[in-house]
């Protein structure tokens, strides 16, 4: 399987990052930018005037959201709009030309989790989406207007991202219910890739500190126990990047060639692994970035800590990762398929 991207796939991801350097520094609304952008109609299918694109570019735009900290339900958004335009085309049309926006509840987690289409659920970006996604299972969307939701109670961890716990007990009777095949997996990925993205920004940030940053006459970053962190940084990075782009990979296959080679049981395994590290990894990176900035980087007003904050919301969503790392050992244990590698062909070395 090969991770590099294409040229078209690179190409995408420098105007998304070009647009949304535009989108942060302007004062003008995000969503009609992004529609513009065409980045909410990533994954549409193209005959409900889509682009029809995948997993992989999905995880570009999403990890360029999270380098330039978007207050915009982007994973969540591109993922359900085709969805809500097949059960409610005006509602989809509005969310295509920006006008609103789809949130989804935090509770996600997989391996045997209960999920609930009654009593409270906690969510995001409750003052600026007007639909809001239950993922049942692994399949099915309840889709609920946000304006006939109660709202309990406020816990916003981010500021600017109004956080809460809402109940559905009394809409079950306005919800349109849609089917997407491997839909958690989906939307966990698409938000693991901003997580990595806020994780890149603040790798990025920490080591252009260590350049500039001078004691004694030279650099920080000349001192070899902080070149040893960086180096050990780096390595994480690029295992989150790969995992991700793995995940995305293998999902985009299931979904294009059902019950061919085991694809659907090999995207769930590497979705589990993704959900089993990446979060703490992210939050790892976050906060090296900030012990190398020293006191600004606990500030409100240095963009660390507000990454930090992304990281650590998002990642709650995805669950533990003692839990996703039990789900993924007993996954590996019950199964009775063989490992991937064996169905390899192998070259055996001479005795």
């Amino acid at each position: 399987m090969d991770l590099e991207l294409s040229v078209e796939q690179v190409q995408l991801r420098d105007s998304i990052s070009i647009a949304f350097r535009r989108a942060v520094e302007s004062s003008e609304a995000l969503g009609p930018m992004l529609a513009e952008l065409g980045a909410v109609a990533m994954l549409v299918p193209q005959e409900q005037g889509g682009m029809g694109l995948g997993m992989v570019e999905g995880v570009i735009a999403c990890t360029q959201a999270g380098r330039f900290c978007l207050n915009f339900p982007l994973a969540e958004t591109i993922l359900l709009t085709g969805a809500l335009t097949s059960v409610r085309p005006e509602a989809g049309n509005r969310v295509l030309s920006g006008l609103s926006s789809i949130t989804a509840t935090c509770d996600i987690r997989r391996g045997g989790q209960e999920h609930r289409n009654s009593g409270g659920y906690s969510a995001a970006y409750l003052d600026s989406a007007e639909w809001l996604a239950v993922l049942r299972d692994d399949r099915d969307i309840v889709l609920l207007e946000v304006s006939r939701l109660g709202q309990m109670s406020r816990n916003d961890l981010e500021p600017g991202i109004a956080t809460g716990l809402v109940g559905v007990d009394a809409v079950q009777d306005c919800a349109a219910v849609v089917s997407m095949d491997l839909a958690v997996e989906r939307l966990a990925i698409l938000r693991s890739a901003e997580i990595a993205g806020a994780a890149a920004f603040c790798f990025e940030t920490a080591i252009e500190y260590l350049k500039d940053r001078r004691q004694f006459g030279q650099p920080i970053g000349a001192n070899q126990a902080l070149k040893h962190i960086a180096a050990d940084g780096y390595v994480q990075l690029e295992n989150i990047r790969v995992a991700i782009d793995y995940a995305a990979t293998a999902i985009d296959r299931a979904v294009d060639n059902p019950g061919e080679f085991g694809w659907r049981e090999e995207a769930q395994q590497a979705v589990s692994v993704v959900l089993s590290f990446v979060p703490t990894a992210a939050r790892e990176l976050a906060e090296m970035a900030i012990q190398f900035h020293g006191g600004i980087g606990v500030t409100w007003e240095y963009p660390l800590n507000r990454y930090l904050r992304r990281i650590l919301r998002i990642g709650q969503s995805l669950g533990s990762s003692e839990h996703h790392r039990r789900a993924l050992v007993n996954r590996i244990v019950d199964s009775d398929a063989e490992p991937r590698w064996q169905e390899q062909s192998v070259e055996k070395r001479p005795a």
